[in-house]
């Protein structure tokens, strides 16, 4: 064989080489890629699990809170027709124990009941609506 003949060979042997090695540190570079995106969606479907669990719960806590406001609000209105139920029996009866003929001060101390209660419930009525109000706003953003 002759001199340039063997050049040649070695040189193409060294290429061939070097491109072995560079073929097998590119196929190192993309297994060590491919292993991270898949450990990164690994990470990103576990978070996804978590924050669905978590908007579950969300969600239950928040149709908790819904349904003892709307059981609050059922107590409410039952409260306001007991009390004018109330009102009413006390009208009629002080009418027809007293006849006919109302004296005036019967008839201010029934204003007075009238409006002692009407006052009382819509103060009740209120304060339940401002609390249910608080209490779903706070469970929503709080």
């Amino acid at each position: 064989m002759s001199c340039i003949n063997q050049v040649a060979l070695a040189k193409t042997d060294k290429m061939n080489s070097e491109s072995a090695i560079h073929k097998h540190n590119l196929e190192s570079s993309i297994l060590f890629m491919q292993q991270e995106h898949a450990a990164i969606l690994k990470g990103l479907h576990e978070e996804i699990g978590r924050l669905q669990k978590r908007c579950t719960g969300n969600q239950i806590y928040k149709n908790h809170l819904l349904t003892r406001a709307k059981a609050a609000a059922v107590v409410v209105v039952v409260v306001v027709v007991v009390a004018a139920a109330v009102v009413v029996i006390v009208v009629t009866v002080l009418v027809l124990v007293v006849d006919v003929v109302i004296d005036i001060v019967l008839v201010v101390v029934v204003v007075v009941v009238v409006v002692v209660v009407v006052v009382v419930v819509v103060v009740v009525v209120v304060v339940v609506v401002v609390v249910v109000v608080v209490v779903v706003v706070t469970s929503m953003y709080g």
